[in-house]
């Protein structure tokens, strides 16, 4: 694989990583326990961008 494509994706991926800790650190303590979930639907969405990058 070209190198320039290796970092592009490597970036790419590292951003997403810090939005998602953004998104786990911002929300507010009470979303945590309730029906939504939110640590689940967090885990969710990790999973499936991580197994459709690496695809």
């Amino acid at each position: 694989m070209d190198n320039a494509l290796k970092e592009t994706l490597w970036k790419q991926f590292g951003a997403s990583i810090d939005m998602l800790e953004n998104a786990l650190t911002l929300c507010p303590d009470e979303l945590w326990n309730t029906e939504a979930k939110f640590w689940y639907n967090a885990k969710v969405r990790l999973t499936c961008k991580c197994s459709t990058f690496f695809h």
